[in-house]
């Protein structure tokens, strides 16, 4: 009887660990906080078009101590994971999922106030200060109806667009375009810290700057 009872408990052992080893990549429950992967359906080639670096970083979610190989997709708002037989994955959008890659880039998965936008943005300063700054992407596909065979490959063209946000207050806005509309946003004379260090707001290291000296 003892020995029937162990060969059944290998047996659900056995089951059980190649269960989760097939089930790693695959989605778990929101609830679990878990690492949490998607299949990548993708019907042709990556389109080099859409990505910040085409190349897979090396990289780690926080929390976790695993590392992985990442990249992120500035068309579909997805962070996107390599295992090592080369299939792809993406990773689940959970509010305060942080991304960071070896070469020093940060993405974190916010929640955009005051335009009901839910997406990754790159985070250009430090962690724990009470101002950051975040910077967005986005691919547009611009198709030109005006094309002949000749021309074919010009059909699409592509628009990266890039916005800038800043976080306080458990908030995250758009950065104002002008220094008045800054002041009004952060409650305090914004605009005489922009003008004595010749900040301008359209500029990103310049943006990165103030960020600097509203935190110190």
């Amino acid at each position: 009887m003892k020995k029937i009872t162990f060969l059944l408990l290998s047996v659900i052992s056995i089951n059980l660990f190649a269960q989760n080893s097939n089930d790693l990549l695959n989605d778990l429950s929101s609830q679990t906080n878990g690492l949490l992967y998607n299949r990548k359906s993708n019907d042709g080639k990556d389109n080099s078009k859409y990505y910040l670096d085409e190349k897979f970083k090396k990289g780690y979610v926080d929390g976790y101590s695993d590392s992985g190989n990442y990249r992120y997709n500035m068309f579909t708002d997805n962070i996107e994971f390599e295992d090592s037989k080369g299939g792809k994955y993406t990773l689940v959008k959970n509010i305060g999922t942080v991304v960071r890659l070896e070469n020093g880039v940060v993405f974190e998965y916010v929640n955009i106030n005051g335009i009901n936008l839910q997406k990754f943005l790159q985070v250009l300063s430090s962690d724990n200060n009470k101002y950051k700054l975040y910077k967005s992407y986005q691919v547009k596909e611009i198709v030109n109806e005006n094309i002949n065979s000749y021309n074919e490959q010009n059909k699409v063209k592509y628009n990266t667009i890039i916005n800038y946000f800043i976080g306080f207050n458990n908030s995250i806005v758009e950065i104002p375009n002008s220094p008045k509309k800054f002041t009004n946003l952060l409650g305090f004379d914004v605009g005489s810290v922009i003008k004595s260090n010749n900040i301008s707001l359209n500029k990103e290291q310049d943006l990165i700057k103030l960020i600097d000296l509203l935190n110190k």
